[in-house]
C-alpha cells in the first residue's frame, strides 16, 4: 500500500471535536489494511490580498499574503475577462499583476492561488469602471489629506489603532454623494468608522455600521467646495474585542465615493411559479432605465419609477415562468462601481398573500387559510403582525420565517403561537432550538430566522379540544422596524424532510489516495431514517464509495478515491481536480425525495448587503503527497524579542514523517529580516529545538512575519516543507 494513501489536510487553528474525529474514522475505515502514519498536506491559504480592485482595461499589482504559498504555479480566476500573471513569491506572500479586459463588466471575481499542494481558498477581487486609487501615506491630517476624484474606488489600509486615512474631494452645491465603505462585503479584515467633514475639520456626518459592520453615508452638500472623508479604526473592533494603544492591526477597506446604485429592499421578496408579481423596490442612485437582471433566465422583470418624494421607490414587475426552479434567485442591475450587492427573491409553489394592517392586536389578526406564504413587513419599531387561522384536532402545522437569510434588515424575527384570548401555546425564536454544525457552518445566514412546528393535540381529557382558532404573532426582538424590514412567513401542514450540508467547499487528498467530503444531515419536521449520499459529476478515475447518513448518526464523509492509472495529474499543477455535486436521497411518505447538498456561503454575515448566488459544487483535489510536515510551537509569552534584555527566542518545531521516510532535515529561515538568524539542534523524537537570535545593531524593532523551511534529499529527490508564518515582535 502507498505510504501516502492517508495523507490529510487538517482545518487550520481548530481543535478537533467529535465531528472531526468521526470524519477521520470514516476515512480510516476505507483502508483494506492498517493506515500508515498520517502526514498533513499543508494546503495554501490566503489571509489577505491588497489591493482588491482594478479598473476595466487597466492592471494592478496585488500582494497575496498567507501560508504555504511557495512554488506557486498560477493564480486562477473563476472568470474569462481577468488575466493574472505571477511576478514573484515565497511561502508567505505572492505578488501578481492582475489585468482586466476593457470589456470586463464591473463586479466581483473570485481568485485562488494554485501550488503543488493544491488550491487555496477563494479570494474576492473587484473589477470596477471607476478610477481605482490606492491610499498613500502620509494622509492623517487635514493638510495631508489625499486628493481623490469623484467617482472613485479607494483601496486603503489601517495599520495601527491611531491611524486615520483622510481623502479630500470636491463637491458642487446640491450634489448628492454616497460614501460606501466595504470591509465585510469584500471579505477584508477590518472594523472602521466613516466620518464626513468640511475642509476645516467640522464633522457633517458619521457612521459605524450600515451593512453589518460596513459603514455607509449619503449626503447632499449645501455648498460647493472641498470636503474630507476620514476612515478610522473602531476601538470596539467587532462589538466584543477592545483594541488597546499597543494593538498592532493591518486592516483594509474599500471606499467607494460617488453615485453607485444601492439596493435596500424588495417587497414582496418572492412569488409563486407561473405568476406575475408587482413588487416595491427601494433603492438609491438607480437609473430608471436600468435593466433588471436575475440570476436565472426563468425570471424576468421590468422597472418603472414609483412617484415618491424620496425618489427611492420603483415598481418592479416580476414574471416567473411556470418551470422556474423553486428556491432563491438574485436580482441585480448594471453598476459601474462594481460594488452593488444583489437582492434575494424566493420562488415557491404555495399560494401567496400580502399582510394587511392593522393586525397588531389579537382581535385585529388577519384571517388566513393554510397553506399560505405571507409577505409582510415590520413597518415600525415594535410592530406586531398577527394572523388568525383554524386547525383540526391532531393537525401538525409548520411555521417558518425567511427574512435575514434573504437579506432583510430585520434583526431577529420571533414567532409566538397563542389562543385568541392570549393563552401562550408555543413559540419559535431561532431556526433551531439546538443548532448544530448545519446552521453554524453551512447556513449561518438563516440561523436567526424563526421556525418551529406544532402538534395540535389535546393533552388531557378534561382540557378543551385542541381544534379551533389560533393566532400566530411575528415581531422583531430588536423592536426595530421600517420599510426595509420585509419577511416571508410560510404557514402549512408539517412535511418531514431533510437538508444536507457540506462543511467545506473544497477538500483534498494525496494522489492515488482518498479525499473525504465532510457532510452533515439536518432532519426537519420529524424526519427520521437514512439518506443515501452520492456524488454527481465525477470524471473517470475518481470513484465515490457508498455512504448513508442517518438521523441518529448525522455526520460522515463521502469518500472519493483516486485511481492513478485512470486519471493522470495536470501538467501545470501536478494534481487531479474535479468539481463534484453531492446529492442525498431518502424515502419519505412512500416517495423518493432528492436534495442537493448546500455549501457554506462565502459571506458569513447575514442581512442586508450579504446576498450571494450560492455555489453548488465541491472542489475535490488530489495532490502530491507529503514526505513530512512541520509544526511550530508558540512560546508561552509568544514570539517576543527584547533586544535590550536578551536577544533570543527559543521554541520547537515538530516533525511528522511519512512511513519509511527518514532522511535528515536541514533548516533555514524564510523571510528573515537583516540581523535575525536561526540556530537548529538535531532532531530528537520528532522535535527540533530552534533559536531565533537577533543582532541589536541590525534588527529593526517592529513586527516581522517569518517562517522556517526544512529540506531533505531521499532517493535523489529534494523535498521541502515550511512552517506556517508567524509574527516575531521585536522591541
Amino acid at each position: 500500500m502507498d505510504r501516502h494513501l492517508f495523507s490529510r489536510t487538517p482545518r487550520p487553528s481548530r481543535t478537533r471535536g467529535p465531528l472531526s474525529l468521526c470524519l477521520l474514522a470514516v476515512l480510516s475505515a476505507t483502508a483494506s489494511e492498517p493506515a500508515a502514519e498520517q502526514v498533513a498536506i499543508n494546503r495554501p491559504t490566503v489571509a489577505s490580498a491588497f489591493p482588491l480592485s482594478v479598473r476595466a482595461g487597466e492592471a494592478a499589482d496585488v500582494a497575496f499574503s498567507g501560508n504555504y504559498l511557495d512554488q506557486v504555479r498560477r493564480i486562477r480566476c473563476e472568470c474569462t475577462d481577468v488575466n493574472v500573471t505571477v511576478l514573484s513569491g515565497n511561502p508567505l506572500e505572492v505578488h501578481a499583476r492582475i489585468e482586466a479586459s476593457a470589456s470586463a463588466s464591473p463586479g466581483p471575481r473570485f481568485l485562488a492561488v494554485e501550488t503543488p499542494k493544491g488550491q487555496s481558498n477563494r479570494v474576492m477581487f473587484r473589477v470596477t469602471g471607476w478610477p481605482s486609487v490606492v491610499e498613500s501615506e502620509p494622509n492623517e491630517s487635514y493638510r495631508q489629506a489625499q486628493p481623490v476624484p469623484t467617482p472613485v474606488l479607494i483601496e486603503g489600509r489601517i495599520e495601527t489603532v491611531h491611524d486615520s486615512d483622510m481623502f479630500r474631494f470636491r463637491a458642487d452645491a446640491g450634489e448628492r454623494l454616497a460614501f460606501n465603505v466595504l470591509t465585510g462585503r469584500s471579505r477584508a479584515p477590518g472594523h472602521v468608522v466613516a466620518i464626513l467633514m468640511t475642509a476645516s475639520g467640522r464633522v457633517l456626518d458619521r457612521n459605524l455600521s450600515r451593512f453589518g459592520t460596513d459603514p455607509y453615508l449619503d449626503h447632499v452638500f449645501a455648498e460647493a467646495g472641498e470636503y474630507i472623508l476620514t476612515v478610522i479604526p473602531r476601538r470596539f473592533s467587532d462589538f466584543y474585542t477592545i483594541l488597546f494603544d499597543d494593538t498592532k492591526i493591518n486592516w483594509q477597506y474599500e471606499l467607494a465615493i460617488g453615485r453607485s446604485p444601492i439596493l435596500w429592499s424588495l417587497f414582496p421578496m418572492g412569488g409563486r411559479r407561473g405568476s406575475s408579481v408587482e413588487t416595491e423596490l427601494r433603492a438609491d442612485f438607480l437609473d430608471p432605465e436600468s435593466e433588471p437582471q436575475f440570476s436565472n433566465a426563468k425570471l424576468s422583470a421590468s422597472l418603472e419609477p414609483w412617484p415618491d418624494p424620496c425618489g427611492c421607490r420603483y415598481r418592479l414587475n416580476v414574471d416567473i415562468a411556470e418551470d422556474a426552479p423553486t428556491g432563491v434567485h438574485h436580482l441585480t442591475f448594471p453598476d459601474p462601481s462594481g460594488t452593488l450587492m444583489p437582492l434575494a427573491f424566493s420562488v415557491g409553489d404555495s399560494s401567496e398573500a400580502i399582510e394587511r394592517e392593522p393586525n397588531d392586536g389579537l382581535h385585529e389578526a388577519q384571517r388566513i387559510s393554510l397553506p399560505l406564504v405571507l409577505n409582510g413587513r415590520i413597518d415600525d419599531p415594535g410592530d406586531i403582525d398577527g394572523f388568525l387561522f383554524t386547525v383540526d384536532q391532531y393537525d401538525e402545522v409548520a411555521f417558518e420565517v425567511d427574512a435575514k437569510g434573504l437579506g432583510s434588515h430585520i434583526t431577529d424575527p420571533n414567532l409566538t403561537l397563542v389562543r385568541p384570548d392570549g393563552e401562550l401555546i408555543d413559540r419559535g425564536d431561532d431556526r433551531c432550538r439546538q443548532c448544530g454544525q448545519y446552521f453554524n457552518a453551512v447556513r449561518r445566514k438563516q440561523k436567526l430566522d424563526s421556525k418551529f412546528w406544532h402538534y395540535f393535540q389535546t393533552g388531557n381529557p378534561n382540557d378543551a379540544d385542541a381544534a379551533g382558532d389560533y393566532v400566530l404573532q411575528l415581531r422583531d426582538n430588536s423592536a426595530r422596524g421600517g420599510r426595509n424590514h420585509p419577511y416571508r412567513l410560510t404557514v402549512r401542514k408539517k412535511v418531514p424532510g431533510f437538508r444536507l450540508g457540506v462543511l467545506q467547499d473544497s477538500v483534498q487528498g494525496p494522489l492515488g489516495g482518498v479525499a473525504g467530503i465532510p457532510l452533515i444531515l439536518r432532519p426537519e419536521e420529524g424526519f427520521a431514517g437514512g439518506v443515501a449520499v452520492r456524488a454527481a459529476g465525477l470524471p473517470p478515475g475518481l470513484v465515490a464509495e457508498p455512504l448513508e447518513l442517518r438521523t441518529d448518526e448525522p455526520a460522515g464523509a463521502l469518500v472519493i478515491r483516486h485511481h492513478a492509472d485512470a486519471a493522470q495529474p495536470e501538467a501545470v499543477t501536478g494534481w487531479v481536480q474535479a468539481h463534484v455535486r453531492v446529492l442525498g436521497t431518502a424515502r419519505i411518505n412512500g416517495k423518493e425525495v432528492e436534495r442537493a447538498a448546500e455549501l457554506p456561503s462565502f459571506y458569513t454575515e447575514d442581512g442586508a448587503g450579504y446576498n450571494e448566488v450560492p455555489r453548488t459544487e465541491v472542489l475535490v483535489s488530489f495532490v502530491q503527497p507529503a514526505d513530512f510536515s512541520l509544526g511550530i510551537e508558540e512560546p508561552f509569552r509568544g514570539f517576543r524579542m527584547d533586544l535590550a534584555n536578551g536577544n533570543r527566542v527559543d521554541t520547537e518545531v515538530s516533525v511528522a514523517r511519512a512511513e519509511g521516510f527518514g532522511a535528515p532535515l536541514e533548516f533555514e529561515p524564510v523571510e528573515f529580516p537583516p540581523g535575525l538568524r536561526l540556530e537548529a539542534e538535531p532532531e530528537e523524537q520528532g522535535k527540533v529545538r530552534i533559536a531565533l537570535i537577533g543582532e541589536p545593531s541590525q534588527l529593526e524593532a517592529r513586527s516581522h512575519r517569518i517562517a522556517i523551511r526544512a529540506s531533505a534529499t531521499a532517493d535523489g529527490r529534494r523535498t521541502t516543507e515550511v512552517t506556517r508564518g508567524f509574527g516575531l515582535q521585536v522591541k
